[in-house]
């Protein structure tokens, strides 16, 4: 089971195709669940930190009291860079909106 952070880093190596459903268990608030991770569109997406082709996920999460979902969350991960970063979330939470865009990225070296 992954955390939260470790279900993304986990998404990050799926190949997706639209409306085709991913799955990724997690662990969080002392529960077991399954991300579920529904595909719907590749698009070219501009953030501050450049323009990225990206897929757009809608999650189905179960994050616990404060960030439970309250409507849609998605997330675009890079699909043609080589590191696939997350480069946009939007989030309708318990607490309000989440609103996030990748404003610089700096791939990791190779170990």
């Amino acid at each position: 089971y992954n955390d939260a952070l470790g279900a993304y880093y986990h998404l990050r190596t799926r190949q997706f195709e639209v409306g085709q459903k991913e799955y990724v268990p997690v662990y969080t608030s002392e529960k077991n669940w399954l991300l579920e991770a529904t595909p719907i569109v590749e698009e070219t997406v501009a953030v501050p930190g450049g323009k990225f082709k990206a897929m757009k996920l809608k999650l189905q999460t179960y994050l616990g009291q404060l960030l439970q979902q309250k409507g849609d969350v998605h997330i675009w991960i890079a699909t043609e860079h080589p590191s696939r970063p997350m480069i946009q979330v939007e989030a309708e939470i318990k607490i309000g909106s989440l609103w996030m865009k990748l404003r610089e990225f700096q791939a990791g070296k190779p170990l």
